[in-house]
C-alpha cells in the first residue's frame, strides 16, 4: 500500500476542468480556479457543484481588498481533492478543496501565508453563486426551478439557501468570524461572473444568465505575523429536502473534519495497493493504469431514493448506462469493488422492470432516476455479461440466483425481436437508422446466449443450458453464415435487404444524425442526443458520399428484396466476433489484418478514436497472438493520458468528449490482466485459466494483490533469453492455473504457480 498518494501539477493552468467528488457531492471548476458555464445536457449547467438529483452552487470566487484574486499561477490534483495557489504581492494563497466521502458536504480550505518581514492585515471575502435547480429530465417529473433565497445567521455564522418553490437547500459556515455579508443584486451578480468566468477564448463575453441564482459575499479580516501562515476553511453542505439537513452536513464537515480527511485519503491508499500494477520503462502506463484506479472511485454515486452505482462519466453523463457498465465493471472486479458491481446491475434491473418490464435493459437513466432511453438491442445480453462476469471473480452463486430470471426473460426479449435467429435493433453505434440486423447487436446476442447456457450449467438448471447452448451454436453459425463478407475478408457493419440499404445510404450521403428520439423525449438539451456525427472536413464528406454511393450501387446489384451483409462506416464491430475468442489464431489475424487495410481504403472519420476502441482492439490482438500490437495501442492510448484534466483519459482519444470517462478502464487497466497475462478467472471451480499475449518487448511486468473470490491474487512476467516466464502467487493450494496456448510455431512461456497466503 502506499503510504504517500500522488499529485500532478500543472504551471499556469488554463480553464480546463477538474473533478473533485466524493460519493454524494461532487464539483466540476477550471484548474486556474473558475467556474466557467459549460454544459450539454443542461445547457451551461454542467459545472458547478453538484449534490444529485439537485445543483447546489455554480460556483465561488475568491476576493483579497475588494479585487477578483484572478487567476491560480498553479494547479494540483490529487486523488482525494485539488489544490489551487496563487502568489500574490505580500501573500500567498493555497486553496485546498475535497468532498467528503459519503456525505453531502465539501470542504474549501484557504492558507493563507505572509511573505513580508512585517504584520499585514487582508480583507479576505468569498463570493458565492447559489444555483439549486433539479438534474436532467426533471421536468418529466414535474419539478421547476424556483427563485434562489438565502439568508445569514451572522451570530452563528451560517449562510443557507434555498428554493423558493422546492425544499432543495444548501448551506456554509466557516471556521473564523464572519466580518461583513452583502447579497448582490442580478445586475451585480453578472458583472461578478463576467469579470471571472465568461469571456471565451477570443476575449468575447457570453451572456447567458440564469435569474434563479442567488450571489453573496461573505468578508472575513485576516491578521498575520510577519511570516505567518492562517487557514481559513470553508463547509458547504447540501439537501434535497430541508436547511435543516444541509446545514447540519456542513457543520458535521466542520466538527469532523480531520477524521473525514484520514478517512478518505486512506480509502485511496487502499485502492492503490489493491490490483497494482509495476511496468518497467513504462511510467506514463503505470501512472495512467494507477489514477484509473481512483477514477473507479470517482464515478461511484449514491443518491437516496435513487440508487447506487458507477456512472459514465463527467462533466456530461454523470448518470448510468446499460452498454457502459458492461466496460465499467471489469477493472472494479480486479480491485475487489464486488458490491459496487452488483448495486450497479441491481439498479438497472429495478429501472428496466419499471420501464419495460420485459427484460430488456435500458440505455440511460439520468440521477432522478428518470429513463431516457428504453435499451439499445446490446444492453440486454451486456447485462447478462455482466452477471457472469461477477460470477467468474466471486464464485458465489446467490447472486447468480438474484439476476437469472431477468437475464432468461432478456435473452427471451432479444428472441422476440430478432429474425431468423439473429435480432434487429440499435446497437452502440447511435446513428440513426442503423437498426436492421447489426454486427455488434447480433454478436453480443451470441454473447448473450453463451453466457446463459453457463450460468444455466452453474445452477445445475440443465434444460435451460442445453436450450441456450444450442441457441449459442446455431446464432454464431447464422452470425457468421450472414455477415462475413467474403470479399473484404471480415464482416459487415449490417445486414439488410437491398431497399432498406438504399433508402439508408441515401440518408447517410447528408447526416449521420444520432438514433431518433420519440415525441415523449422532446427535452431541454435534446440536441446533444442528436448530434451529427457526420465528417467535419469537405474531404471526409467527400469520403462519406463516395462510400454511400457505392453501398447504393451493390444494393441495386444484390437486388431489392434480397438481404446481404454491407460494409457502411468502418465501426469495427468485425472485431467482436475475435475480442469475445471466437475467432482466433491466424484466423483472426487475417480478419483484423483484412479489416484495417479497408479502413485505410475506403473508410472516412466519423468520430475521434475512443479509448474504449483501443481497449477493445486490445482484447482482439490477445486472441489473434499480436503482443506487439497490444503495446502499440497501450501506449497510444497512454499519448491521451491528462491531455485534458491531469490524471484522466478523456473519452474521445486524445481531448474531447467527457474529460473524466468510466469504460476508458477497459483500455487502461483492464489489458494487463485479459490480454497480457490473460487471465480467465473460473472462482467458483477454484481455477484460473492463462491465455497470454507476452512478447520480450513488455519486459517486466507485475499485476499483484488482484482481488478473486475475496482473496489477493498477484502475476509476474519476465523473460529469460527471449522465452517469457509467469509466475502466478495464489492464496491456497486449492487452486488451478492452467495455461492454454495455441500457437504451435513457438512455445508458450514457463507457468509457475506458488502459494502465498
Amino acid at each position: 500500500m502506499p503510504e504517500k498518494l500522488p499529485e500532478i501539477v500543472r504551471n499556469q493552468p488554463e480553464d480546463k476542468p477538474y473533478l473533485v467528488t466524493g460519493h454524494r457531492l461532487y464539483m466540476i471548476g477550471a484548474q486556474d480556479g473558475g467556474f466557467p458555464q459549460r454544459g450539454e445536457h443542461m445547457p451551461h449547467e454542467m459545472w458547478g457543484i453538484w449534490l444529485p438529483p439537485i445543483k447546489l452552487f455554480n460556483g465561488f470566487w475568491l476576493w483579497l481588498e475588494d479585487d477578483w484574486i484572478g487567476k491560480a499561477d498553479r494547479f494540483v490534483m490529487e486523488p482525494f481533492g485539488c489544490r489551487f495557489v496563487y502568489e500574490r504581492k505580500e501573500i500567498e494563497l493555497e486553496r485546498f478543496q475535497w468532498a467528503a466521502h459519503t456525505r453531502g458536504a465539501m470542504a474549501l480550505e484557504l492558507t493563507v501565508r505572509n511573505l513580508t518581514q512585517a504584520p499585514v492585515q487582508k480583507s479576505l471575502a468569498l463570493v458565492i453563486e447559489s444555483n439549486l435547480m433539479p438534474v436532467w429530465l426533471s421536468e418529466r417529473m414535474g419539478r421547476k426551478d424556483g427563485r434562489d433565497t438565502v439568508r445569514c445567521d451572522r451570530e452563528s455564522g451560517l449562510i443557507t439557501w434555498k428554493d423558493a418553490e422546492n425544499p432543495w437547500s444548501a448551506a456554509m459556515i466557516c471556521d473564523q468570524p464572519m466580518e461583513a455579508f452583502e447579497l448582490f443584486g442580478d445586475d451585480r451578480a453578472h458583472s461578478v461572473r463576467q469579470t471571472c468566468d465568461t469571456a471565451d477564448k477570443d476575449g468575447r463575453i457570453k451572456e447567458y444568465r440564469n435569474e434563479n441564482t442567488s450571489c453573496c459575499k461573505a468578508t472575513f479580516s485576516l491578521r498575520l505575523a510577519a511570516g505567518e501562515s492562517r487557514r481559513v476553511s470553508f463547509f458547504f453542505g447540501g439537501s434535497e429536502s430541508s436547511e435543516e439537513e444541509a446545514g447540519e452536513q456542513a457543520r458535521t464537515l466542520r466538527e469532523n473534519r480531520e477524521e473525514l480527511l484520514e478517512e478518505k485519503k486512506e480509502r485511496y491508499r487502499k485502492l492503490g495497493g489493491r490490483a497494482s500494477l509495476s511496468f518497467a520503462g513504462e511510467p506514463v502506463l503505470e501512472h495512467m493504469y494507477h489514477w484509473n484506479q481512483y477514477i473507479n472511485d470517482w464515478i461511484q454515486r449514491d443518491i437516496p431514493g435513487v440508487g447506487e452505482g458507477v456512472v459514465a462519466g463527467y462533466a456530461e453523463f454523470p448518470w448510468w448506462f446499460g452498454n457502459d457498465t458492461n466496460y465499467i465493471l471489469p477493472a472494479l472486479l480486479m480491485q475487489g469493488e464486488v458490491e459496487i458491481c452488483k448495486e450497479t446491475l441491481r439498479l438497472l434491473r429495478r429501472a428496466s422492470l419499471e420501464v419495460n418490464g420485459n427484460g430488456r435493459v435500458i440505455h440511460e437513466m439520468s440521477n432522478n432516476g428518470v429513463v431516457f432511453y428504453e435499451g439499445m438491442t446490446t444492453e440486454t445480453p451486456q447485462f447478462a455479461d455482466c452477471v457472469w462476469q461477477i460470477y467468474c471473480f466471486e464464485g458465489e452463486r446467490t447472486f447468480l440466483e438474484e439476476m437469472y430470471d431477468f437475464c432468461k426473460e432478456g435473452m427471451r426479449w432479444i428472441e422476440s425481436v430478432s429474425e431468423e435467429g439473429l435480432p434487429r435493433g440499435y446497437g452502440i453505434s447511435e446513428i440513426a437508422g442503423l437498426d436492421c440486423m447489426c454486427c455488434d447487436v447480433a454478436i453480443l446476442a451470441v454473447r448473450g446466449y453463451e453466457v446463459m447456457s453457463k450460468m444455466a450449467g452453474a445452477l445445475k438448471r440443465e434444460e435451460d443450458a442445453a436450450y441456450f447452448e444450442e441457441k449459442f451454436r446455431t446464432s454464431w453459425d447464422i452470425f457468421h453464415r450472414e455477415f462475413f463478407v467474403p470479399e473484404t475478408g471480415f464482416y459487415g457493419d449490417m445486414v439488410a435487404t437491398g431497399r432498406e440499404i438504399i433508402e439508408r445510404a441515401e440518408s447517410w450521403k447528408h447526416s449521420l444524425k444520432s438514433f431518433p428520439i420519440t415525441p415523449e423525449d422532446e427535452i431541454e438539451g435534446e440536441d446533444s442526443c442528436r448530434q451529427d456525427k457526420s465528417p467535419r472536413e469537405k474531404r471526409e464528406k467527400e469520403r462519406l458520399g463516395q462510400r454511400m454511393a457505392d453501398v447504393i450501387t451493390l444494393a441495386k446489384e444484390t437486388g431489392t428484396e434480397r438481404r446481404r451483409a454491407y460494409q457502411l462506416f468502418g465501426l469495427g464491430h468485425s472485431t467482436i466476433a475475435v475480442e469475445f475468442g471466437y475467432v482466433t489464431g491466424k484466423q483472426a489475424r487475417e480478419l483484423l489484418a483484412a479489416q484495417e487495410q479497408w479502413r485505410e481504403k475506403e473508410c472516412f472519420q466519423i468520430d475521434g478514436i475512443m479509448p474504449l476502441a483501443l481497449g477493445r482492439r486490445m482484447q482482439a490482438y490477445g486472441y489473434s497472438r499480436e503482443p506487439e500490437k497490444v503495446m502499440q495501442v497501450l501506449r497510444q492510448t497512454g499519448e491521451g493520458f491528462g491531455a485534458v484534466m491531469p490524471g484522466a483519459t478523456s473519452e474521445i482519444y486524445p481531448d474531447r468528449g467527457c474529460f473524466v470517462q468510466g469504460w476508458n478502464s477497459f483500455a487502461t487497466m483492464w489489458p494487463y490482466f485479459s490480454v497480457i497475462f490473460g487471465v480467465r478467472p473460473r472462482a467458483g471451480e477454484k481455477e484460473l485459466i492463462l491465455q497470454p499475449c507476452i512478447c520480450p518487448d513488455m519486459g517486466k511486468i507485475s499485476l499483484t494483490g488482484v482481488m478473486i473470490a475475496g482473496r489477493p491474487f498477484s502475476f509476474f512476467l519476465d523473460f529469460e533469453e527471449g522465452r517469457g516466464r509467469i509466475r502466478v502467487e495464489i492464496p491456497s493450494s486449492e487452486w488451478r492455473v492452467n495455461l492454454v496456448w495455441e500457437d504451435e510455431e513457438a512455445p508458450g512461456p514457463e507457468i509457475v504457480a506458488e502459494v502465498c497466503d
